[in-house]
């Protein structure tokens, strides 16, 4: 394989892995928009998140809370 082709594999696998790191935030910044948008609509959202290594506990409520910060 020449160099060129080499360069062009690399070149293709950045254009991939920066797509798909694109997709993954477009996503999750939908998936946030989605629960700010049924908790302002009082729509019931039943889930727990519990970090075990720092002991934190997050609820519903609290996650519709960060969601524009994680989002920004």
């Amino acid at each position: 394989m020449s160099l060129a082709d080499q360069i062009r594999g690399i070149a293709d696998r950045i254009r991939r892995d920066l797509s798909a790191g694109y997709d993954y935030y477009e996503h999750t910044k939908l998936a946030w928009r989605l629960v700010q948008r049924l908790s302002l609509q009082g729509q019931p959202i039943d889930f727990q998140f519990q970090n075990v290594e720092a002991g934190a506990v997050v609820n519903a409520a609290d996650m519709a809370g960060l969601a524009q910060g994680y989002v920004t």
